[in-house]
């Protein structure tokens, strides 16, 4: 899975770096690109290996799939990596989002296989308790800044008319 993930954090920052859009043009004969499109390939086929693994694991367990977050964030990351090619084909600016959403969900899950270490799965263990409490307290916040937000709006939209027809 590290490999994945090597392979993952390369292509996508190199794509990043880039003076141009990343495209097919990015895999020319030059050096850099024959490389990128070997990256490419091999990281592709350990996506089709982890995503028929998945499948594989769903036609086995069956429901029982379904109880665990890491494999509905298994599936939505094996299956955003096949989103992104199309769009990296048609020079369409939803493969950066798609990416970081990827990205995301690929470190996170690194986090999850550190569990079975001794010395560093009891910080992981705190740092998912950690985000449980504050998922509790970021709800009771988000209610209070939009009551305030609601009340600024109301109280302040007729002091300048520049503002007054601005879409929410």
């Amino acid at each position: 899975y590290y490999l994945y993930l090597t392979l993952f954090t390369v292509l996508t920052l190199t794509a990043a770096m880039q003076e141009f859009e990343p495209t097919h043009e990015m895999y020319g004969p030059n050096a850099a690109g024959v490389f990128r499109g070997m990256f490419e390939i091999i990281f592709l086929l350990l996506n089709v290996y982890y995503w028929q693994y998945e499948v594989r694991q769903l036609y086995i367990e069956k429901w029982d799939y379904f109880q665990s977050i890491w494999n509905y964030m298994d599936m939505i990351g094996y299956t955003l990596v096949w989103a992104t090619i199309p769009l990296r084909f048609v020079n369409n600016d939803a493969e950066w989002p798609l990416l970081a959403v990827l990205a995301l969900i690929l470190w996170f899950k690194a986090l999850a296989f550190t569990l079975g270490f001794r010395s560093v799965g009891i910080f992981v263990i705190m740092i998912f308790g950690i985000c449980k409490d504050i998922t509790k307290f970021m709800f009771i916040l988000v209610g209070i800044i939009l009551g305030f937000a609601h009340a600024d709006y109301l109280l302040y939209r007729g002091i300048n008319d520049a503002y007054r027809f601005v879409p929410l």
